[in-house]
């Protein structure tokens, strides 16, 4: 019985250490993923914790959320071989965290966003990456818009049935909320997009429409 449960500890440990690990940087990945902001920091924070974590054990979680740290980075570095550099990092670990477990939208999302950090731009893996994500969860609402907008950025690596999957994701967007639609089309300058991508002329017209 001893042995067994020195073994059972043995297996345990490398576990409860990993969680452990990434206990620090838990309440800073809460407020990533309610899109509340961050400091740098913060994110410097977040990057140590899942390191270590990592360091230990390789999990899905944890190779998602360095990747998000190193995709932020990207976001918020002005020098251009860093950016890709960065941008690289959260490929990797992006790409490690899907191998583990593939359905997880927000993932093949931000993996989406990374591949057009890289150096080279990457828009037909980025392509893939954004039609995973819509196929994993065409309805969620807090993916839909950041999720065209992706699109858009990629469009040109898409092919006729990742097109065709972006009129639907709109639709679905406009459907859901066509004011929520317009101001997010007004505020990063996207309405000539939405109106290219809107079902039909009455929405056209809403989303032209002075606010």
């Amino acid at each position: 019985m001893m042995i067994l449960a020195v073994t059972m500890i043995m297996i345990a440990a490398p576990r409860l250490l990993h969680e452990l690990a990434l206990v620090p940087g838990a309440p800073i990945h809460k407020k990533l993923t309610e899109a509340e902001p961050v400091y740098a920091a913060e994110i410097d924070a977040l990057e140590s914790s899942r390191l270590g974590a990592l360091a230990i054990a390789s999990t899905p979680d944890a190779e998602g959320s360095l990747g998000l740290t190193y995709l932020l980075k990207a976001q918020r570095e002005e020098n251009p071989e860093d950016r890709a550099a960065w941008a690289d990092m959260a490929v990797s670990h992006f790409e490690n965290s899907l191998r583990q477990a593939r359905f997880e939208p927000y993932i093949w999302h931000q993996l989406a966003t990374a591949y057009l950090m890289t150096n080279p731009s990457r828009p037909v893996d980025a392509a893939k990456a954004w039609q995973a994500s819509v196929e994993t969860a065409s309805y969620e609402p807090r993916l839909l818009l950041p999720r065209i907008h992706v699109g858009i950025l990629a469009y040109s690596g898409f092919d006729e049935t990742q097109r065709e999957l972006m009129r639907k994701q709109f639709a679905i967007a406009y459907e859901r909320s066509p004011l929520g639609t317009r101001q997010y089309g007004t505020k990063f300058d996207l309405l000539d997009w939405f109106v290219f991508l809107s079902p039909d002329e009455a929405a056209q017209e809403y989303l032209l429409a002075k606010l």
